[in-house]
């Protein structure tokens, strides 16, 4: 637990070689031990590893191998989540069919359980969405993940993207002026928790509403 602990912490810092190496060794461990469960865990992490290294082919390896071992000993709860991270990665790559499935199944599973991490699934699907041009679906998805979050049954931490999608949504339907609004709300979310990626890509958003308005100097400002 305590390596497993460690590569988190250097997953976090962007320390990708660091936490890989813990991951690893926290497998080997696991797998002496016979522990499934932490074992599958330490395959997810790896997966997500592998994506941020861009070798997608390694990460649907990790993924799988969670995937056979969750199925062959009934655990749903750890199928959403191997569910999960094999639809976010899909959808990375562009098979938003194949992610759309993968994510459908992990909310499905999710919703039955009432699990927290539903609003995770929410989001992701949303996003995917957006991408199909589904984008009436893709609100509606949206708006459930901020309803959970909003009310703390999802993680905090969705929100600034929850926002930021919806405004991509009405950016992509003409409704500029709900889409700066919601782009506003996203901006102030992740200003609020200090979180430079998410405000990053909250002005981005913005920039793009700006000059579908005409208005290429707010865009770079």
């Amino acid at each position: 637990l305590v390596l497993n602990g460690r590569g988190v912490a250097a997953y976090g810092l962007g320390d990708y070689g660091d936490a890989e190496a813990f991951f690893q060794k926290a497998m080997g461990r696991f797998q002496a031990a016979g522990s499934t469960e932490r074992l599958c865990s330490a395959y997810n992490n790896l997966g997500m590893i592998a994506m941020k290294q861009g070798d997608t082919r390694l990460a649907v390896s990790w993924y799988e191998k969670a995937m056979r071992i969750h199925a062959k000993a009934g655990n749903r709860t750890g199928l959403a989540h191997t569910y999960n991270n094999l639809g976010s990665l899909y959808g990375e790559l562009g098979d938003y069919q194949r992610s759309e499935g993968f994510l459908r199944e992990s909310i499905r599973i999710r919703e039955r359980s009432r699990h927290a991490s539903v609003a995770l699934g929410y989001a992701n699907l949303g996003e995917v969405l957006l991408k199909r041009g589904e984008y009436d679906e893709a609100m509606e998805y949206l708006e459930r993940a901020i309803k959970l979050c909003e009310t703390g049954s999802g993680p905090a931490y969705l929100l600034p993207d929850a926002w930021r999608t919806l405004a991509e949504i009405h950016l992509a339907k003409g409704a500029h002026g709900v889409a700066r609004e919601a782009c506003a709300e996203a901006m102030r979310l992740a200003e609020v928790a200090k979180d430079l990626p998410r405000l990053a890509a909250a002005y981005r958003v913005k920039g793009a509403v700006a000059d579908a308005e005409g208005e290429p100097q707010e865009a770079i400002t």
